[in-house]
């Protein structure tokens, strides 16, 4: 059984925090770009176009990964956040399991170039005026010298280190950090790829869970991993993707006291899809990101958390049938593009469907 939902800044002047207008919120009006293909060409009843029809459709772009993880993080926390979390936004492994954490700590997640900190994050960083700075992942991940300027953009906060041998360990890291009475629920994704526990970050956050990351590929799970699920002492096991993703001995070696499920699909869109419809209610406002990369999706799973808001990872040029159908039944009003053109297509806007 699936539990336990979670229910003063200041400015700098400058460059630095200029470049967070870099961001925009483009209103695309409903039925998504004008001159795009109409949604009642190509999808399901009349019924169903015309709700698609009427869908206000708007975009959240910047000039790179880093502001818009900036400017994500302060729409999340627009009047400060008690802990940060920091992650290279060159690899998604270290921050992959971040997300919940920060939701279920008040915080966010901004993602840092690892040998320098973009201006547009310690601009973003110095507004949310945290007590907490926790970096995520190594040296090699983020150096020493990031550090450093996350002190100094964050005068008051106890900046630190969350690291460990590889991406296992680290994740495992946080989830004894973040939940140190156990959880509910834990959900469990493979490590080697990153869209199946990008789909995770949005419910996990809501029902108060990890996402731990595990060898997927394995023919059992490995003991360290078999001790953190014993230690946070779930009820149940949320298991994301198909065998390909999370073997079935992972599986079996994991669960053999708790009861799991195993959401899967027969790609990452689906899953996103399934994964949306078994634990999200409210459809009334629905995020996109696309599923070719990481980063959009990453920093925004922890805004739709927060919000309970889905969070669809997408393909660059296209909407999947069923997510279309579902916002249709579900009387969705308002659709959130993350990240510019070259990350989903003025297609997506136009909420095209997949052939």
């Amino acid at each position: 059984m699936i539990g336990r939902r979670t229910g003063h800044a200041r400015g700098r002047a400058g460059a630095a925090a200029a470049a967070l207008t870099l961001m925009v919120m483009l209103g695309l009006g409903a039925g998504g770009a004008i001159g795009a293909t109409d949604p009642s060409d190509t999808v399901g009843t009349k019924e169903e176009a015309e709700a698609l029809a009427a869908i206000r459709v708007s975009r959240m772009a910047a000039g790179d990964r880093y502001e818009l993880g900036a400017a994500v993080a302060l729409l999340t926390r627009p009047f400060g956040a008690d802990v940060v979390y920091v992650a290279s936004g060159a690899n998604y492994p270290d921050a992959l399991s971040a997300g919940p954490p920060a939701v279920v700590q008040g915080g966010v997640l901004l993602l840092t170039a690892p040998d320098a900190a973009p201006a547009s994050v310690l601009a973003a960083l110095t507004r949310l005026n945290p007590r907490s700075v926790i970096v995520v992942g190594g040296e090699s991940a983020v150096s020493s010298r990031v550090l450093g300027q996350l002190g100094a953009a964050a005068p008051r906060a106890v900046v630190g280190r969350l690291a460990g041998v590889d991406r296992y360990a680290v994740s495992r890291a946080l989830a004894a950090q973040a939940f140190p009475a156990g959880a509910d629920n834990v959900f469990v994704a493979t490590g080697t790829n990153f869209p199946d526990a990008l789909s995770a970050v949005s419910p996990a956050a809501i029902y108060n869970s990890p996402v731990l990351l595990v060898d997927g590929g394995a023919a059992v799970a490995d003991s360290d991993t078999q001790r953190a699920i014993a230690v946070a002492a779930p009820s149940s096991l949320v298991i994301m993707g198909g065998v390909l993703s999370v073997s079935q001995g992972v599986m079996d070696t994991l669960s053999p006291s708790v009861g799991s499920v195993r959401l899967g699909g027969a790609d990452r869109y689906a899953v996103s899809s399934v994964v949306n419809d078994h634990f999200l209610a409210d459809f009334s406002t629905v995020y996109f990101a696309t599923g070719a990369n990481f980063p959009d999706a990453l920093v925004g799973g922890v805004l739709t958390g927060t919000r309970h808001n889905p969070l669809y990872i997408v393909p660059p040029g296209c909407v999947p049938r069923p997510v279309l159908s579902r916002m249709a039944s579900k009387g969705t009003s308002e659709v959130v593009l993350l990240g510019g053109t070259a990350s989903l297509t003025t297609a997506v806007e136009a909420l095209t469907p997949c052939p």
